[in-house]
């Protein structure tokens, strides 16, 4: 299979970009993990409670 230097190029720019996108998204992802993991700590220091 013979590709183009050009093309080769190309190619590899669009899985960086790729990679970059799903990178992005496991960040925003661990963003909102830890937002909400603080939310539900923060629910449980008020109401001991709710541990029951």
């Amino acid at each position: 299979m013979k590709l183009s230097l050009k093309r080769a190029f190309y190619l590899d720019k669009i899985c960086q970009i790729k990679n970059l996108k799903k990178n992005q998204m496991i960040q925003l992802h661990l963003v909102l993990n830890t937002n909400s993991n603080d939310a539900a700590n923060q629910q449980n220091k008020q109401n001991p409670f709710n541990n029951f």
